[in-house]
């Protein structure tokens, strides 16, 4: 494969990681909000709780709508027609609706629930074509590159509500409500980059399924890469795999035969364990709630809106580290480290803030200790176990359900931690922050056993993991 061909496949990778970029803007956005909302404001707890988790509500609702569209489509679904006629459009009308909320709870909540819709399909579709787009050789490290897009996002949402900290003077009400507005239209224009999807070519499996001949798809799989010029062998060998994915996607009771396949349930149950652990772990809610948390650890010189700026800048580096190191070492060994790593932190944490509580020194001496190890456990997080939930979505599912598998799976992962935001005051209080987290400690020690065991590295073709499943 030349550097060439390389470039336009990652290239057209990047394009649609637009979509990741702005999901991760969506969702930082709850960052300074609920910052605001919990201070300046004093609104109550559960109200600002309502407004912060409404866009995992959101997005769970918009994974459960692509699971039913794709559980009732009668023809293959092109994920490009998805992400222009449903997932745009409900997100660009969440972020006007923000942009006009002000203060008033309700045009909050549905701002935040319909650009949380349109986040939860970017997050599902654009692996998918990403997957349907790549090489077998390189989609493990074009589906981690959009996952680095979306923590790219979160820094970038990070450093707009640093930016927007000061805003605070008298009176405190009109002065917070101008400062939200603004912030919510900075991140609206932060999205623009999304309208690249508009320009994203059909994938090689689309093009079979509109018709395209396969002395006319020749071209473009040596245009992406995925042949070298001269190899007529690897050339049938590559078309031949893709027919046989359109033949399982034209036929429409094959969706529901292939859920019944006995392989396919038990990668359905192998992913939803790893979405236990993505939602559970905790990461979710640090990532909407990092100004409030960081508050606990911030100085003087080290204000809370600076450590968000570096929590972020870090995040897009390990990000980045990660889609180089899988291309060597692969997500088999990728995902456990960063799960152990993150089960460490938290481990780590619980006893600091248990200690703390009985010393109130400890707190003054080493008050460093919270955001060093909240850094740690995020970098942890973007290093494995955070794309690796994404790319398997992507690519462990059999091509006749895998779209519906993956937006069940996505949507009953954002109801878990929806859930687990509403009751987080509560929990809290009976479990304390300790013991919270070890709890969330444990989902990452779990994670750690289940990728290493049951989750193999991504270097193989969507016709290679179709045969894997023997559907007749």
């Amino acid at each position: 494969m030349s550097s060439v061909a390389r470039v336009n496949q990652h290239v057209t990778a990047m394009l649609a990681s637009t979509g990741g970029f702005a999901a991760g803007i969506t969702l930082g956005w709850s960052s300074l909000a609920g910052w605001s909302l919990r201070g300046t404001l004093n609104w109550d707890s559960a109200k600002a709780e309502l407004v912060v988790g409404a866009v995992t509500l959101g997005a769970s609702c918009g994974a459960l709508l692509l699971a039913l569209l794709g559980a009732l489509a009668t023809t293959p679904c092109d994920c490009r027609a998805i992400l222009y006629h449903i997932a745009m459009p409900i997100f660009i009308a969440g972020w006007i609706v923000l942009c006009f909320a002000g203060e008033q709870m309700e045009r909050l909540i549905v701002g935040r629930g319909l650009t949380g819709a349109g986040a939860g399909i970017f997050l599902i579709v654009i692996p998918l074509y990403i997957a349907e787009l790549s090489s077998g050789s390189h989609r493990e490290c074009l589906l981690y590159g959009f996952h680095a897009a979306l923590s790219i996002g979160l820094a970038i949402s990070y450093a707009l509500g640093a930016a927007f900290l000061p805003c605070k003077v008298t009176p405190v009400q009109e002065e917070s409500s101008v400062a939200l507005d603004e912030y919510s239209a900075a991140c609206a224009i932060a999205c623009l980059p999304l309208f690249l999807i508009c320009i994203l070519p059909p994938s090689p499996l689309q093009m079979l399924l509109e018709g395209v001949e396969s002395d006319g798809l020749v071209p473009i799989l040596r245009t992406l890469g995925w042949v070298a010029s001269g190899d007529e062998r690897q050339i049938a060998r590559e078309i031949d795999g893709l027919r046989m994915l359109v033949g399982a996607l034209e036929q429409p009771r094959a969706k529901w035969k292939a859920f019944a396949n006995c392989r396919s349930l038990w990668a359905f149950i192998t992913v939803c364990c790893v979405s236990a652990c993505y939602h559970l772990s905790g990461m979710i809610y640090v990532s909407l709630n990092l100004l409030t948390l960081l508050d606990f650890g911030a100085t003087e010189q080290l204000t809370s809106g600076k450590l968000s700026i570096i929590c972020g800048l870090i995040h897009v580096f390990v990000s980045l580290l990660a889609v180089w190191l899988v291309a060597s070492l692969g997500r088999k060994n990728l995902a456990p480290l960063s799960s152990g790593l993150m089960g460490l932190c938290g481990n780590a944490l619980g006893y600091y803030m248990l200690e703390r509580n009985s010393d109130a020194d400890i707190m003054y001496t080493f008050s460093w200790i919270t955001w060093t190890w909240v850094v740690i456990y995020l970098c942890s997080f973007y290093l494995g176990i955070g794309p690796v939930y994404w790319s398997l979505l992507a690519d462990f599912f059999p091509i006749q359900t895998r779209l519906v598998a993956a937006s069940i799976i996505s949507g009953l992962g954002w109801i878990s931690y929806s859930v687990l935001n509403l009751y987080s005051s509560e929990w809290l209080l009976w479990l304390g922050i300790a013991r919270s987290l070890w709890l969330f400690s444990s989902f990452c020690w779990f994670g750690m056993l289940l990728v290493y065991c049951l989750v193999p590295d991504g270097r193989y073709s969507l016709a290679d993991l179709q045969l894997r499943f023997h559907i007749r």
